[in-house]
């Protein structure tokens, strides 16, 4: 499947394109001084590709450029005719006023114009959106990617500049969902990696980590694309599908791993429900036959009418305990009273310790037999004893409160105990049976609402041990299938035939062809048993360097990977178009001719490349002769007005 045409219903502001079966370039000329030094110029090189995944039924938010620029875009109509494996031809119309919904017409013939078809001529006519997507993935008939829709293939055919780029602000939680690790904290953390990879501190701005150990994380990029930033389930199976790995296996093992950490859940809920501190089975059991026995004896009691043994219970209970516990408190509250009294004695306003006359008088006696030799006099001495009299008076006061307080306490203890003392008599004095037969009965009711909770203490023991089978049943299946996808993985690096030792084959001639050097696609598995991705270029000696880690190399290798995917599965329902933006940006000028080469060599193979550039990023041309062939040149964009731009408007 190629493209064939991309056209609007306003072509005096966005061009008809129409793509060639082979190589074809959206070429920008930057020709204002002031402009060439820029990184972006916003003449829609890069916007053709959302245009063209937009014509693919792409999921838009609102920060997509036709939702943020609604008022310049709500008139347009996009429609793309593609190429099918049947020689046929399907246009597909996508409005940006009406996204939700989609039109579908097949022909025999390349470039029409359906601007003005009424809407009864078109196959299916404004079809809701997720069936439309249905019908578009049954109208491609892409056979070699089911049973996953045409989407997931759509993200390796885009290759934006989003999925060339490494995302910093989504780092860190993709580090830690990719190797096992879990992040601590909210803005900065550090990741505690299962896989022990990553070591040093993160941030959203980036990470501290030593070259040979982000270059695993970085080139998983490769695989992992912006379109792709959910869960590792949502895309590891379909990549394994791509690289020829048993992508059921990949599928499965994530699929337990839900219903495992599902079940984990629910086992704490349980465990919660149970009190926090779990008890065994022996006591929860020891304490139900205990209670039940206790019901079946107070059950006799009242099936016979016999209130022997309450009474005698309830004797007991008065003699041995509630008249202890009343004499104990009595006691101590006497106790306290005698205290209390001697306290209030002593807190006598201005009390004075000693006989003041007598004070008086030895203090002139003395003054008169060591003249000169006392220097303080009589008031010094009263203030003195007065301080400490006051100091005395605070402890005093603080221990009366304390005295009143545990006598208030034991008063309301005593009403309590003689209330109780009170009410067993009277079940002793009652003459009426019917009487005692209702307080057993009350009694009764309250043991078996205790027999109720025991059980359901049993229940929720029995369900936890269900859902501990459970778990220990799953970790076995997970084991499983990890030696299976183990197995799986071996097979397919051992066999030199399997599709993925030759897209790894491609992968490296395509590499090499360009830069001279061999680079590796492998597979392995982390410590929790999926599969990592991750490719790299060696170096003399065979060992991955830290070459590419540079966003220069890491492009080659996004391009290499398209191209050796698409070669490998052929040409039999699968797409053969793949859209590359920016594609010879930093690289030297002869390894920009050497890619140049492989996408030919490639064209020749039936693949249909798009790629974008600008003339500076252009490779030299050999003997005058242009770089380009006329033909190949699908779209020339410019920064001289807006007739230059992809939408002859200015910049939004």
């Amino acid at each position: 499947m190629r493209l064939s045409q991309l056209y609007t219903n306003q072509p005096q502001r966005f061009e008809p394109i129409y793509f060639q079966p082979g190589l074809n370039v959206v070429l920008a000329e930057i020709n204002l001084p002031e402009n060439k030094s820029k990184d972006t110029h916003n003449l829609g090189k890069t916007t053709l590709g959302r245009i063209l995944d937009f014509c693919f039924l792409k999921k838009t938010t609102k920060e997509f450029f036709l939702n943020k620029n609604i008022e310049l875009f709500e008139e347009f109509i996009f429609f793309l005719e593609i190429e099918l494996p049947d020689k046929q031809f399907l246009t597909i119309a996508r409005a940006a006023r009406t996204q939700s919904k989609a039109s579908f017409k097949k022909h025999s013939r390349p470039h029409q114009n359906y601007l003005f078809l009424d809407k009864t001529d078109w196959d299916y006519y404004q079809l809701s959106f997720d069936r439309a997507r249905q019908l578009f993935d049954g109208l491609l008939n892409w056979r070699a990617i089911k049973p996953w829709p045409f989407r997931k293939i759509i993200g390796y055919q885009l290759r934006a500049q989003d999925d060339f780029n490494l995302n910093w602000a989504i780092r860190a939680d993709e580090i830690a969902q990719n190797v096992g690790a879990k992040r601590v904290g909210k803005s900065t953390g550090v990741l505690a990696s299962t896989a022990s990879i990553f070591t040093r501190r993160c941030s959203p701005t980036g990470c501290v980590i030593s070259p040979p150990r982000i270059a695993q994380f970085r080139l998983k990029n490769v695989f992992h694309l912006h379109k792709f930033a959910g869960r590792h389930a949502d895309w590891k199976p379909f990549l394994a599908f791509l690289l020829g790995f048993n992508a059921h296996l990949v599928e499965t093992h994530y699929e337990l791993e839900e219903q495992q950490k599902k079940l984990k859940k629910e086992e704490e809920t349980i465990r919660k429900e149970l009190g926090g501190s779990l008890q065994d089975a022996s006591e929860i059991h020891g304490m139900l036959s205990i209670k039940k026995a206790d019901a079946n004896k107070k059950q006799e009691r009242l099936d016979q009418f016999d209130f022997h043994l309450s009474d005698l219970t309830r004797t007991e209970q008065l003699v041995d305990e509630i008249d202890q516990e009343i004499a104990n408190l009595n006691e101590e509250r006497y106790v306290l009273k005698i205290n209390l009294n001697k306290i209030n004695q002593s807190l006598e306003d201005d009390q004075i310790l000693f006989n003041v006359k007598d004070a008086t008088q030895l203090f002139k006696q003395a003054g008169v037999l060591f003249q000169g030799q006392i220097k303080k006099d009589f008031q010094q001495l009263i203030d003195f004893n007065r301080a400490i009299t006051e100091e005395r008076r605070i402890y005093l006061s603080e221990e009366q409160q304390e005295i009143l307080a545990r006598l208030e306490e034991i008063g309301g203890q005593l009403a309590h105990l003689n209330q109780e003392r009170s009410h067993t008599l009277s079940f002793l004095k009652d003459t009426d049976a019917f009487n005692k037969f209702r307080t057993i009965a009350n009694e009764l009711i309250t043991l078996r609402a205790d027999i109720q909770f025991w059980e359901r203490q049993a229940e929720l023991l029995e369900t936890l041990k269900n859902y501990r089978k459970r778990l220990r049943d799953l970790d076995g299946q997970i084991k499983d299938v990890q030696r299976d996808i183990e197995q799986d993985m071996e097979d397919q690096n051992a066999d030199e035939t399997s599709l993925f030792s030759r897209i790894r084959l491609f992968v490296n001639e395509i590499v090499e062809a360009v830069i001279s050097r061999n680079a590796l696609l492998k597979v392995t598995q982390n410590t929790l048993g999926h599969l990592e991705f991750n490719m790299a270029i060696l170096d003399q000696s065979g060992k991955a360097t830290s070459a590419d880690l540079g966003h220069t190399y890491r492009k080659l290798l996004c391009v290499a990977f398209d191209l050796a995917v698409l070669r490998a599965h052929g040409r039999a329902a699968f797409p053969q178009f793949v859209f590359h933006d920016g594609i010879f940006e930093s690289l030297d000028d002869r390894k920009k001719t050497n890619l140049l080469t492989v996408l030919r060599e490639y064209v020749g193979k039936g693949l249909q490349p798009i790629i974008t550039l600008i003339d500076s990023d252009l490779p030299p041309s050999t003997k005058n002769n242009p770089v380009f062939e006329e033909n190949e040149i699908i779209v020339k964009l410019h920064d001289q007005g807006d007739a230059g731009r992809l939408f002859k408007m200015g910049p939004w």
